[in-house]
């Protein structure tokens, strides 16, 4: 078995094998604040998509994956001590 690379398709089994790998890389671009419209022209978004469209019931979609992961922003508030 060879190993796939980012030119070739690799088949269901092995994107299945390596789907941490992708949501790892989708977790980082999420933390290092990356645009969504950005992220959704990468091979892990590519990746996951094909997963979640072979098999929606085990795998979400890049898209709720994404903004799950996303940190949200929260305003700097200060409290009064009462």
């Amino acid at each position: 078995m060879t190993a796939p690379t980012f030119t070739t398709l690799p088949t269901l089994q092995e994107l299945r094998d390596s789907h941490t790998i992708y949501l790892k890389a989708l977790q980082l671009l999420a933390q290092d604040g990356s645009k969504i419209e950005d992220v959704r022209e990468t091979v892990c978004w590519k990746r996951l998509m094909r997963l979640h469209q072979a098999m929606p019931g085990l795998f979400l979609s890049p898209e709720t994956l994404f903004l799950r992961l996303t940190p949200v922003k929260t305003s700097a508030r200060t409290r009064r001590r009462t």
